[in-house]
């Protein structure tokens, strides 16, 4: 195994143990804070207690000290613009924006380094730690043991219900490549939906049978603690997660895979995805809180800190190391497609996809730290949005390509009896689909801003002027459609009267001639 795959395991692993051994050190210091400050709720507070507060020198030092940095704490959104407006004649709040976001940047390094100053402080306490400790081993150790036998179980029943379900995932990605009656985007997207179903059977048959082994196996029968709560519920949501990225990168059964992509690149980025999600998944939703409750949330927020800090540099590895390899492989795409927009938008996607990736990574993980509380659930259904607008745009393309996008060919009497209709039909046909994969751009890209915030989708819909615009394309489309059908009809009719071999047979050049004019006419009067 190399160094690059180890990472996530070994940050993971490590976290672990630092929550394991973090709890004798705070133990002591956490139950005399709890028992003072029992003994300080218990009296009334009165202006008796306050003077004597103030009479006491530490105490009103302290006291003294905590306003302070209250008040350092209230000032520090006015220094922001005050210090990027130092030794300069504009106001503060007229300091430029890229002045504020450098103060910004110096304020999120600041942050994670008292993050890591914490992360510090605990690992001293591990080994300087003194003071009588009330911690039971006894009682640790069985914890961990039952915990232990609940992850196993878990895993264990989740990865036998898998081998058995193997055989009906291998017939439904047979069915997806070779089956009949339907297009093969069609039998695709019904074959990834089913498969999809199951997965989602396993993982809350999997979480279930956890819930039943935490409950009446392990610990007091008939109750269910809160490591293990914990756990399983982490367990459910990640790999609900994980059976999302299967549907996109199904490396195992080619027909079940939504991507066009090889077995082998689709085996990378999916074990790639799922240790990246595992890593930070569990990490957040089972160490973090441990640490919160058994030591102290300053420490659990600055382990949260340490997790998505070497979530980010593992992914920006990977990134990097792959960004010539997927660009290549997207200029290959880009060269047998047949129009000339997409081939050009994956070209420049192909140079440009790395810083996306990148800036992605970095959005999420200034995200964490600014906004701890809301920004892994919105960043989360965010990038569920955008995958899936993606992916459905994808489909209907593909779809569109694979109904309307071949040439259509007429029996051999209807060209006989109608020679021209054949070409006309074939004519229209590419235009109409670069015009409907313009529409399916266009509408993924709102789609992904209003998921992101930068776009109101449902609002400018809602707005005069929204609803205007869509009904104006609707209109001109339905205009569209209704002269090209009635061009088509009389067209056709006209080539039908003037065609020698069908009819009475070849018409006096009388009327061959009114009928050419009526055709040239009625052509300019549509167009």
């Amino acid at each position: 195994m190399t160094p690059l795959r180890l990472l996530p395991w070994l940050s993971v692993w490590l976290l672990a143990l630092v929550t394991m051994f973090a709890a004798p050190v705070f133990a002591q210091s956490s139950n005399d804070s709890e028992g003072s400050n029992g003994a300080e709720s218990a009296e009334p507070q009165t202006y008796e207690s306050l003077a004597n507060l103030l009479e006491d020198e530490q105490a009103r030092q302290e006291l003294i000290d905590l306003l302070r940095s209250q008040a350092s704490e209230v000032a520090e959104s006015s220094e922001l613009a005050e210090g990027a407006a130092q030794d300069s004649d504009i106001a503060p709040e007229d300091v430029s924006l890229p002045r504020q976001l450098a103060q910004l940047t110096s304020n999120v390094v600041g942050d994670v380094g008292g993050q890591f100053e914490q992360i510090a402080l605990l690992v001293r306490g591990l080994f300087v730690g003194g003071g009588e400790s009330v911690f039971d081993m006894a009682v640790f150790v069985s914890a961990a043991i039952n915990l232990g036998i609940v992850i196993v179980a878990t895993f264990a029943m989740f990865i036998v219900f898998r081998r058995v379900a193997k055989p009906l995932f291998t017939k439904i990605s047979g069915w997806s490549q070779q089956g009949n009656g339907l297009t093969p985007v069609l039998r695709l997207i019904v074959c990834v939906a089913i498969a999809a179903v199951i997965d989602v059977l396993l993982v809350a048959l999997a979480y279930v049978g956890g819930n039943l082994v935490a409950t009446f196996a392990v610990g007091e029968v008939g109750d269910l603690s809160t490591r293990a709560s914990l756990f399983l519920n982490a367990f459910l949501i990640i790999e609900l997660l994980k059976a999302a990225v299967r549907m996109l990168f199904s490396s195992r059964y080619e027909g079940l895979r939504l991507l066009p992509i090889s077995a082998q690149e689709a085996s990378y980025w999916n074990r790639w995805l799922a240790r990246l999600i595992g890593m930070v998944g569990y990490g957040l939703m089972v160490v973090v809180p441990l640490v919160n409750f058994y030591v102290s949330a300053a420490v659990g927020q600055a382990l949260g800190t340490l997790i998505m800090l070497l979530a980010f540099i593992y992914a920006v590895v990977v990134v990097l190391k792959n960004r010539v390899r997927l660009r290549d492989n997207l200029n290959t795409v880009g060269s047998r497609s047949t129009l000339a927009a997409s081939r050009v938008s994956l070209q420049l996607f192909a140079r440009t996809w790395h810083m996306f990736a990148l800036l992605y990574f970095l959005m999420v993980f200034v995200l964490t730290l600014v906004r701890p509380g809301d920004a892994l659930p919105f960043v989360l259904f965010a990038t569920l949005k955008t995958l899936a607008a993606v992916v459905v745009g994808l489909l209907v393309s593909t779809f569109l390509t694979q109904t309307i996008g071949r040439r259509i060919q007429l029996s051999p009497d209807m060209r006989r009896k109608l020679p021209m209709l054949e070409k006309r039909l074939n004519s229209y046909v590419p235009n109409a689909l670069r015009i409907l994969r313009t529409v399916i751009v266009v509408t993924v890209i709102m789609v992904v801003l209003d998921a992101w915030g930068a776009f109101d989708l449902a609002a400018w819909y809602a707005s005069e002027a929204g609803a205007g615009l869509v009904s104006k394309l609707i209109s001109v489309a339905m205009i569209l459609i209704v002269a090209i059908g009635a061009w088509l009809g009389l067209a056709s009719l006209i080539e039908h009267k003037l065609n020698p071999d069908t009819g009475v047979g070849e018409p006096a050049a009388r009327a061959k001639t009114l009928l050419s004019l009526f055709r040239n006419a009625l052509a300019i009067a549509m167009w």
